[in-house]
Parts: C-alpha cells; structure tokens; sequence
C-alpha cells in the first residue's frame, strides 16, 4: 500500500453464485455481509443461470452460422492413423466419437485398441489412457479420443495423468454437444453442453496443448501432441450440426450367434 494507508482485506466464503452477487452488491456500494446459501429461486441463481444459458445459446449459435471455423473429425481420425505404431494404445470413448472412431480411425500396425463396448461408459477414455500408459511405459503412448462431453465425466483425472508421468494424447472432439443422444434420438432434450479452454486447463495441470479450429491445423498439431513427452492435449472444435453415421448389423453378415434384438428403439 501506498503511504500510510492500508487496503482492507476480506476473507468471504459460501455459495459462488451468492458471493459474486454480493460482491456486485459491494461495487454498488451496498454492504456485503454473510448470507445463507441461495435457495433454488433466489435472484442470484436465476440471474447465473442466465448468464450460462446466453453464453451457451452465442457458443451454439456462432458454431452454426460460421462465424466459427471448424475442423472434421473424420479427416482428423484418418490422419492419425498412420502416425500410430504397435506400440500405442488407442483408448475410445463412448458417444458420437466411438462412431466417428470405427468409421474414419485405419490402424495397420497392431495398435490395441480400447473401449468400454457395450457398457456404454462415458469418461472411459481418459482412465484407460492413463492404465495403459503405466502399464506400457517407456515411450509407451496412450491416444484418447474422446467428445467434450465425455471428457468432462472424469478430466479431474489429468492429476492423476501428470502426478504418475503418464504419455497421453488426448484428442478432445468439441461440438458443444451430447451427440449420439442428439443425433441418434428424435426430439432429444438437454443435449446442448458448456465446455472451456481445454488447452487452458491442460496448462493449469501441467500439461500442454494445442487448438485444432480448421482442417489445415490438423497435422501440425498431430505433429505436436504425438511428439510431446507428457500429457497433450488437442482441442478439435467441430460442427454441433455433423453426425456420424451409425451402421446396422444388417448392413453386414450376421454371424450364427448373433440373433437380432428383440426390442427395436425408434431413432433419427
């Protein structure tokens, strides 16, 4: 402090959603003071719910009118493989990207490949990346694809990635997003999901980064991410508006013991 003056210093704790309306209130300069936490109406946690709802409704919103560019994750996945070896592990998530995974992800050098099957597991990918990565050491990589919604089930495990050296490469496919519900069901709800700066909270845990916003961004951040020692992670911003197709097992050869499913679930 400057001179003789001293800056007052207050320690508040409680709810954010009421500790930054109160704060607001201070700036007014009305007296801030401990408040109970808000109920569920309270004027602080409608006016937060708001500023969320906006904030998403412009991400949407830009990601569809162009004003945001956008990479393929289909030509992403297909530039990948290539650069994989028989030593990688390659670690699926569940949603849209498993769908994106089998049709667009060519392995020709006996990478293992991981996936929760039909467990349908969001958040997966992140913890089998980590299990492989200790398992295989040395220079050993794990590679999880995995959609933002997903990633957001279990990204507190980045810790757990970087407190045990973990090589991973986490390719985090940001549509806004939950797809396979949105695309895959008709008249889907609540499918519309606020995401972050992946490389930014990569970064605060340690690791680094890069954004992937257009096609010709793809191979140097592949460069990038497969070269890094550590845990890297490749923000992919892609269009909320593409869908990758699901395949029937009738589009195949039906193996003996496989009989078709007796209920049938009406999708898009």
């Amino acid at each position: 402090p400057a001179g003789d003056e001293a800056t007052p210093w207050h320690r508040l704790s409680g709810y954010v959603s009421s500790v930054a309306g109160r704060l607001s209130d201070g700036a007014r300069g009305s007296h801030v003071s401990g408040h109970p936490p808000p109920g569920r109406d309270s004027a602080a946690t409608r006016e937060m719910a708001g500023v969320a709802a906006e904030a998403q409704a412009a991400r949407l919103s830009d990601a569809t009118s162009g004003r945001h560019s956008h990479c393929h994750p289909g030509l992403l996945l297909k530039m990948l493989g290539p650069r994989l070896s028989a030593r990688d592990v390659v670690c699926v998530d569940t949603g849209d990207i498993t769908l994106w995974a089998s049709i667009s992800l060519r392995l020709t050098r006996r990478s293992v490949v991981l996936s929760s099957e039909r467990l349908g597991t969001m958040g997966y990918g992140l913890c089998a990346g980590i299990a492989a990565s200790i398992e295989r050491g040395g220079d050993a990589r794990a590679i999880v694809i995995v959609g933002d919604g997903g990633f957001q089930m279990t990204l507190n495990e980045l810790g757990t990635a970087i407190q045990h050296g973990c090589r991973l490469l986490l390719l985090v496919i940001d549509n806004g997003l939950l797809g396979r519900v949105e695309h895959g069901f008709k008249n889907a709800k609540g499918c519309e999901i606020t995401g972050c700066d992946w490389v930014a909270l990569a970064r605060a845990y340690g690791a680094d980064g890069m954004h992937v916003a257009r096609d010709s961004e793809i191979e140097a951040a592949l460069d990038a991410g497969l070269s890094a020692k550590g845990v890297f992670v490749l923000a992919a911003r892609c269009d909320p508006a593409l869908r990758a197709e699901m395949a029937k097992t009738s589009d195949g050869i039906m193996p003996p013991w496989l009989e078709p499913p007796g209920n049938h679930v009406e999708s898009g």
